[in-house]
């Protein structure tokens, strides 16, 4: 991959959900005039004798072969000189969580061939989304194709933050409208042992929050107008407001875990559930 250009990553199985994900992967490509590389992972053959083995191997890598040649026929011409291949030896999640170190955003689908039809997500996207070394966007096809929208959501925490900065960066080459989200409510009053007053007033509340939400807006944005921003601060559990939002967005951002999560976690609830429900694509940035 070139150093100098950013690249998006897309691991490739064949799947219709691989399909969803190598076009939103194609289109990110385009839409930034970054590099695309085709990721598609070959199995290590085990427990088989040395011959059966060394055949079953050779079978997997001209399959292989097969779905990268089928998943190229989807990318644009235009994007002929700057579209690479690779077939790796060895596990999917590990390979692109290895290649995501280099890679402005590492694409899935949110579910793969051998995930079961009744799973919201599939096994490669959670150990990528947990263990990526930098934004992993999972790919649904959304419940509203012809929408823009692009939903961030924020609390006052480093990885929420770097969310926000990533989808204004997202948006504004497309000019895509941005909703800045944020979720309180009664459990969120205070951190882990602090002591909280049995009666508070909810409508200063609520200003508290909207004034929390628009400090962190105003201070991303500061020296630049190439984004529509809005903010919000909506009573509710986090996952619940993002997900119901997410029916009229093209993608939903979050950071990989907000304030109330506990440091050695790899990714929060809200993420987690994020990735599990929403209905269009989700970012997770860390």
């Amino acid at each position: 991959m070139n150093d100098q250009q950013p690249t998006v990553v897309v691991g490739i199985d064949g799947s219709e959900q691989s399909d969803q994900a190598v076009r939103w992967a194609c289109a990110e490509a385009i839409r930034r005039s970054w590099r695309l590389h085709l990721l598609h992972a070959v199995p290590r053959s085990h427990g088989h004798p040395a011959s059966a083995a060394a055949q079953a191997d050779r079978q997997m890598y001209e399959r292989g072969e097969t779905l990268v040649r089928l998943a190229l026929a989807l990318v644009p011409e235009t994007l002929a000189g700057v579209v690479t291949t690779e077939l790796a030896s060895g596990p999917a999640p590990e390979n692109l969580v290895t290649r995501s170190k280099d890679a402005a955003v590492t694409v899935v689908g949110h579910r793969g061939l051998g995930g079961f039809r009744g799973l919201l997500l599939g096994s490669v996207g959670q150990h990528v989304a947990r263990h990526a070394h930098g934004p992993v966007a999972v790919i649904r096809a959304p419940a509203d194709p012809l929408s823009t929208q692009v939903v961030v959501g924020v609390d006052d925490s480093e990885p929420a933050r770097r969310a926000l900065a990533f989808a204004l960066d997202y948006a504004a080459p497309s000019s895509f409208p941005v909703t800045v989200v944020h979720a309180w409510s009664e459990a969120s009053l205070a951190a882990p042992g602090v002591v909280v007053p049995i009666t508070h007033d909810p409508v200063e509340r609520s200003r508290g929050e909207q004034g929390l939400v628009d400090r962190i807006v105003e201070e991303a944005t500061a020296g630049r107008e190439d984004v529509q921003v809005t903010s919000r601060a909506v009573p509710g559990h986090p996952a619940r407001v993002l997900c119901e939002l997410s029916d009229h967005a093209s993608a939903v951002i979050v950071g990989s875990r907000g304030r109330e999560g506990f440091a050695q976690l790899l990714l929060g609830s809200t993420s987690h559930d994020l990735l599990g429900h929403a209905r269009c694509p989700v970012i997770v940035v860390r």
